[in-house]
């Protein structure tokens, strides 16, 4: 009994209710929309990114970005072990999770971005690389 009722609310809770709206990749989340970035999991996906995007390398991160087709964004972040051990890592995921999200609404949709921790990034507060991103998301997409 508690394992069905678990995987009902997980599934609707979990990952919220995904509602397609003008065109829009909506979800909503105590009644309020919010747009919905899916994340990149497989290594065929992150592989595609890496050789067919565009890319740029800023201080605190490495941008990748490919157009995907869809009508929404995905996101993809990886840390590897030369940033530190896994607190350090994951303190850099967190950081870059946290400017993306801000910076997320005001994105063009259709997009796949791969952001690649560097050394700094796990030093920096988010707003810092909010600002960083936003730059060098704004030069990929005009070049």
């Amino acid at each position: 009994m508690a394992g069905g009722f678990w995987q009902e609310e997980n599934s609707k809770a979990g990952k919220g209710f995904r509602i397609e709206e003008k065109g829009e990749n909506l979800s909503e989340y105590d009644g309020v929309f919010v747009r919905k970035t899916e994340t990149l999991n497989k290594n065929k996906q992150f592989r595609r990114v890496y050789y067919r995007g565009k890319s740029i390398v800023l201080p605190v991160l490495v941008i990748y970005l490919l157009r995907n087709g869809l009508n929404r964004n995905r996101l993809g972040i990886t840390t590897s072990k030369k940033i530190g051990k896994a607190v350090t890592r994951n303190r850099a995921k967190r950081v870059i999770k946290a400017a993306f999200s801000e910076v997320a609404d005001v994105l063009p949709v259709g997009f796949d971005f791969v952001l690649v921790a560097r050394g700094r990034t796990a030093k920096e507060k988010s707003t810092y690389i909010k600002q960083v991103m936003q730059r060098g998301i704004k030069v990929l997409m005009k070049g």
